[in-house]
């Protein structure tokens, strides 16, 4: 099945959307503490959350010393799958539906905000 995301990601690019160079060299740098990613990107579904979690899973944005890229929705996992993942894990930046980062941020906490910056 074919997503309208796809076809307008590869028309204009994500990786160009994500053009701050701040940004770029976070994403590229591995992460100091586990759970604890530099960008969290809010999606509305979990179709999407797997588009986005490809296109920043490519080399040409994290590099080859960033850090994972965490995919987080209910659909197919438990929370304690993802609380249990962010706890042993570097994560360079974070997709997911609002539900389930509510919940990390919320109700587990394991979801850090400590490295989050504003551009």
């Amino acid at each position: 099945m074919k997503s309208y995301f796809r076809s307008l990601h590869r028309r204009f690019g994500l990786t160009s959307f994500l053009a701050l160079p701040g940004l770029r060299i976070r994403l590229s740098q591995s992460s100091k503490s586990n759970g604890a990613p530099t960008l969290i990107y809010i999606a509305a579904a979990a179709l999407r959350v797997a588009d986005v979690t490809r296109v920043l899973k490519t080399k040409k944005l994290r590099g080859d010393k960033g850090g994972d890229v965490a995919k987080l929705f209910a659909k197919h996992f438990k929370l304690a799958q993802h609380v249990d993942y962010l706890k042993r894990t570097k994560v360079g930046a974070a997709v997911g539906t609002p539900g389930r980062l509510g919940k990390l941020l919320k109700e587990t906490g394991v979801l850090n905000q400590c490295l989050l910056t504003q551009n």
